[in-house]
Order: structure tokens, then C-alpha cells, then sequence
């Protein structure tokens, strides 16, 4: 095993000797001790498509994590969905719940000792949130977008039984018609089926190479986004910053290095980037997109 003396989790143990008797309460071995500690956070859910199926894809990232030399820890923050809480006042909670999860996050891999985590999520304001978090906590990481729903018959998505309601609702279109619709429109789990807000984000995350090349809207019912989940740890920059750093004083930036060497490639770090540089980035890319689709509408 690398030397892992320059890690957080490490330096932690010298002087912290509460922390390995409660993590030996929780079936830890002693070999787990003195591994890298890797945050795997999730926002699996019941409240939506978009989370339900994470259960899977966090066993196959602990999987790679435990492959890479390293000790998994899993925490969970769930999100809520748009299309569920729309002509309610659950919308009031829907952009709150962006901020949350990122604080929530951060406190995890903060909080605790962690050396470098891998988040899950693929919605709305999940991936936004993990993305935050993941400049503001500045640790080795990686996203594992949650793929993509399978279309359903004739191409109708979920966002278009508002229209087919409310021709109901006028009389021009028979019941059936909306519940057939409603039975059929999402099919699997998954993001919506299209480019909305939550495959966006898995977009932007693979373009700003905070996901593994290909990763981002993977048919979620395909066994190819368990064998990207189980690589996403192994074959990300994260697992040699982690797993093989020779220097305590190896300097890291979450941005330069991930998205420098996200695949199997040889890694290339740049210049060191700010936390604000990093916002501004996000910020950017975010602007660029709803340009994009703004255009979109108008035509």
C-alpha cells in the first residue's frame, strides 16, 4: 500500500484516538484504518426517477474505491423533483434544496476526516449542488452522472402530460388518452428523456471533465453504467492524488487535476485554480447554456 501519512484521514489518527474505536463499531478492520477514506455520496431517493435506482451504482463505486487501495464511506442527501412538486407550494423548496445539499455535502466530506469523495447524482438540483460542493470542499472528486431514462412509446416524456391534462380538462381529449400517456412516459428510472435542467447537468459535468468521458446520460437500465460506476474512482485522477501521492505537500486542485485526467490517461495538472475561479467557471458555463436554450425556445 502507498505511504498515506500525508492524508487528512491519517493525520487525523495521530492525536483523534476516539475516532478508530467508532469506526471499528461499525465493522471497520484495522487494515481500514490506515486506508485513504473516501466520501461516496449519494442523493439516492424515493422521491423521483432520478435517484431511485443509485442503490446499485453505490456498490459498484465502493467496489472500485475498495479496488484502488481505499476505504468507502457512504452518506446520502436526496433531492426533490420539479415535475412532483410543480402547482404546489413544494416549489417554494425546490432551488432551497440546491444550497442545502451542497452544505450538506460539504459537511460530510468536511466534517469528517475524508481524503476525496465520489458523488452521485444526476437531477436538477443535485448535480448543481454536487458540483458546489465539490469546488467549495476542494478534495479530490469525481461525479457519476445517474444516466438517463429509456424513451418511452411514440417519444413522450413526462413534461408533456401538463398539455394533455389540460386538453382533457377542455374536453378535446378523453381520459384514456392521459392515463396512457401517464402509464408509458417513464418507463425506467433515470433522468427525464430530455434536455432539461437534469441532463444538462450531466452534460455540463462531462464537458467540464468532472465525469468520465461518455458517462453522462448512460441509459440507466444498462449494465455499462454499473461498469461506469465501478470505474469511476479507479480510472479518475482522484485514485493517484489519493491512493499513490508520494508528498504531504503535493498541492491539489479539484477542477485543474480531475478534469485534466478524468480517464485511463496519463494526468496532467495545470495551474493551480481558485475557489472563485472555480465559481466564476461554473457560473459561465451555467450562463452559456441558458443563452443556449433560450435561443432554443425562441425559435
Amino acid at each position: 500500500m502507498a505511504n498515506t501519512k500525508h492524508l487528512r484521514s491519517q493525520e487525523l489518527r495521530t492525536h483523534n484516538h476516539q475516532g478508530d474505536a467508532l469506526r471499528l463499531g461499525m465493522n471497520w478492520t484495522e487494515e481500514d484504518l490506515s486506508k485513504p477514506q473516501v466520501l461516496v455520496e449519494s442523493a439516492w431517493g424515493m422521491g423521483h426517477p432520478g435517484t431511485f435506482h443509485f442503490e446499485p451504482l453505490i456498490t459498484e463505486v465502493n467496489n472500485g474505491v475498495f479496488e484502488a487501495g481505499g476505504k468507502p464511506a457512504v452518506f446520502t442527501v436526496s433531492d426533490i423533483c420539479d415535475g412532483v412538486v410543480q402547482a404546489t407550494s413544494g416549489m417554494s423548496y425546490s432551488l432551497v434544496s440546491r444550497d442545502v445539499i451542497a452544505a450538506m455535502v460539504e459537511i460530510h466530506a468536511l466534517g469528517h476526516p475524508h481524503d476525496g469523495m465520489v458523488l452521485i447524482s444526476g437531477n436538477d438540483k443535485s448535480v448543481p449542488a454536487h458540483l458546489l460542493a465539490m469546488a467549495r470542499c476542494n478534495l479530490p472528486s469525481i461525479l457519476l452522472p445517474g444516466g438517463t431514462q429509456l424513451n418511452a412509446p411514440d417519444y413522450v416524456t413526462s413534461d408533456q402530460t401538463w398539455e394533455i391534462g389540460m386538453s382533457v380538462e377542455r374536453g378535446q381529449t378523453p381520459r384514456a388518452e392521459l392515463e396512457s400517456r401517464q402509464q408509458t412516459a417513464c418507463p425506467t428510472c433515470g433522468a427525464c428523456q430530455f434536455m432539461g435542467s437534469a441532463s444538462t447537468g450531466q452534460v455540463m459535468a462531462e464537458a467540464m471533465g468532472l465525469a468520465l468521458p461518455g458517462s453522462a446520460l448512460t441509459p440507466s437500465f444498462l449494465t455499462k453504467h454499473l461498469r461506469y460506476a465501478r470505474a469511476t474512482f479507479t480510472r479518475s485522477s482522484c485514485a493517484r492524488w489519493i491512493c499513490s501521492a508520494p508528498m504531504k505537500s503535493r498541492s491539489y486542485d479539484v477542477v485543474s487535476a480531475t478534469s485534466a485526467a478524468v480517464a485511463e490517461h496519463t494526468p496532467r495538472y495545470p495551474t493551480r485554480t481558485t475557489r472563485a475561479a472555480i465559481t466564476a467557471k461554473l457560473k459561465k458555463s451555467f450562463v452559456v447554456v441558458l443563452r443556449s436554450l433560450n435561443h432554443v425556445i425562441q425559435r
